[in-house]
C-alpha cells in the first residue's frame, strides 16, 4: 500500500472511511477529549463525500466556477501558502468548489492578495473597503467562531502586520492566542500516544489545527518582541508538537493548484515540495526557532523583574514617605 492516500481511494475503498493514515498516529481518545471540552468548530461542513482531489479540481478550473475567486485562491497558494500553510489544500478545494467555504475567509483571502493582483493584472482592488467590511464580520461573530473564522483572524492578523497597522496587529494577535488556547489548540498533544491509530481525514484536521496554531504562535512571539512585552503562550502552555510536512499530507499538490493539469502525484517526495516553493519544512524549522525566541523573550523579562523587584521600594518606605510629606 502507499504511504500517501488520496481522498478518492480513502472514501472508494472497500474499507470505507475508517481507514487510517498510515504513518502518523495521534491518540482518538485526546481528540475526543479535545473537542468535547474546547468545542472544536467543525472541520468540514457541507462537503460532497464523493468529491475526488481530481473532479475538485476539474470544476475549480470550470467556467461555472467564479473566475475571480479562483483568481484570488491561486495567488494566495502562490505567494503566501508557503509562510502561512493553514489549509490542506484537498479538502480546502473540495469545501471551496461545494461552496462550504465561509465567505469570510474567502474575503480575507481577497484583501491578502488585493495588492497583488492589482500588480499582475491591472484590475483595481478596493482594499480599504474589502477590510472595512472583514472587521464589521469579525465583530459579529466573533461569540461563535468557526474554522474558518480563525483561520481569517490569522491571516488578517498577518495583513495588517503587513500593511503596518500595529494597533489592530496587536488587538487581532490577543485575539488569536485567545482562541486557540481556549480551544486547547496549544495542548493537542499534551496526552501521550499510544498505538490507536485514527482516520486520514481526523488526522488531516488536527494537523490544520497545529498549524493555525503555530501561526498563531510565531506571529504572538515576534510581535512580542517588537512590542518589548512578554509573550501571550508561554512556554509552560505549550504541548502541541510541531507539524508535518506537505508530503505527509498533500492530495493535490500546489503545482497542481498554480499550473492545472499537471500529472497527478500520488506521492510527492520532499524535492518536489521543495521545486513547488511550498517551503513546509522551512516552516517547521522556523516554529522550533520561535519557541527559542519566546525562551529568550521570557528569560529577559524575568531578569527585568527581579531588578524591578531589587529597586522596588519597600512598603515600610512607602509609609514613612507619606508622612514625611503629611508633616512637612
Amino acid at each position: 500500500m502507499s504511504r500517501f492516500l488520496t481522498i478518492d481511494s480513502l472514501l472508494n475503498s472497500d474499507e470505507g472511511p475508517t481507514k487510517m493514515h498510515p504513518d502518523m498516529e495521534r491518540e482518538q481518545s485526546a481528540a475526543s477529549e479535545a473537542t468535547a471540552i474546547h468545542k472544536v468548530p467543525e472541520y468540514l461542513p457541507r462537503w460532497d463525500e464523493k468529491m475526488t482531489p481530481g473532479e475538485a479540481m476539474r470544476r475549480f478550473y470550470s467556467a461555472q466556477f467564479p473566475g475571480e475567486t479562483r483568481e484570488v485562491v491561486i495567488f494566495y497558494f502562490e505567494y503566501f501558502y508557503g509562510i502561512c500553510p493553514i489549509f490542506h489544500p484537498a479538502t480546502f478545494l473540495c469545501r471551496l468548489v461545494c461552496g462550504s467555504v465561509d465567505p469570510l475567509l474567502i474575503d480575507v483571502m481577497r484583501a491578502k492578495t488585493a495588492r497583488l493582483i492589482t500588480k499582475y493584472t491591472g484590475r483595481k482592488v478596493d482594499l480599504d473597503a474589502i477590510i472595512e467590511h472583514i472587521n464589521r464580520r469579525l465583530l459579529l461573530d466573533l461569540e461563535s467562531p468557526t474554522f474558518d473564522y480563525i483561520r481569517a483572524v490569522v491571516l488578517m492578523t498577518t495583513l495588517s502586520g503587513g500593511e503596518c497597522k500595529f494597533m489592530s496587529y496587536n488587538s487581532l494577535v490577543c485575539l488569536a492566542c485567545s482562541m486557540v488556547t481556549r480551544l486547547g489548540w496549544n495542548s493537542l498533544d499534551l496526552s501521550p500516544r499510544d498505538a490507536k491509530r485514527i482516520p486520514w481525514l481526523e488526522w488531516a484536521e488536527l494537523e490544520t489545527q497545529r498549524r493555525t496554531f503555530w501561526i498563531v504562535y510565531q506571529l504572538d512571539a515576534y510581535q512580542a518582541l517588537l512590542a518589548d512585552r512578554p509573550v501571550s503562550i508561554s512556554e509552560a502552555r505549550l504541548h502541541t508538537g510541531t507539524p508535518g510536512s506537505d508530503c505527509t499530507w498533500d492530495d493535490i499538490s500546489i503545482s497542481q493548484i498554480l499550473h492545472w493539469p499537471t500529472r497527478h502525484l500520488q506521492s510527492i517526495d520532499k524535492a518536489t515540495i521543495i521545486n513547488t516553493g511550498a517551503l513546509s519544512y522551512t516552516f517547521i524549522d522556523v516554529c522550533d526557532l520561535t519557541v527559542l525566541l519566546s525562551q529568550i523573550n521570557e528569560f529577559l523579562w524575568s531578569i527585568r523583574q527581579r531588578a524591578y523587584e531589587r529597586q522596588k521600594p519597600s512598603r515600610d518606605d512607602l509609609f514613612a514617605g507619606m508622612t514625611a510629606d503629611r508633616v512637612v
